[in-house]
């Protein structure tokens, strides 16, 4: 009889101090792409992507701040209410920064061929 045995799942997104350090991280690497001296397109490219993800653990961890808080998240509440527009808004804008982070590293505005 083959018994599978589930290992318990390590992620970022576990509790309030690993969303700030996995944002801090995020945001700290953001700097370090655009403060580099080489100024290689892709690092603007990259710095851009990778704000919008670390953008999503610090809505994360304003989450896990209230859930700590002892605020109910079934019901929806100002705050609730705020950080997950906030947080889909970031998810939605997504595609525009890769498309703009695109644009700016390789120092070419697409215009007219992107709406065709």
């Amino acid at each position: 009889q083959l018994q599978l045995q589930l290992q318990p799942q390590v992620s970022m997104c576990y509790s309030f101090t690993a969303s700030i350090l996995t944002g801090s991280f995020a945001y700290s690497a953001v700097i370090c792409c655009l403060l580099r001296n080489a100024n290689y397109g892709r690092d603007i490219w990259n710095a851009i992507w990778i704000f919008f993800l670390g953008s999503m653990q610090w809505y994360d961890a304003y989450i896990w701040y209230l859930h700590d808080s002892g605020e109910d998240l079934k019901t929806c509440s100002f705050n609730n209410w705020l950080v997950t527009r906030m947080a889909l808004t970031t998810i939605m804008l997504e595609p525009l920064g890769q498309l703009v982070g695109y644009m700016i590293g390789k120092k070419q505005w697409l215009g007219y061929k992107i709406v065709c």
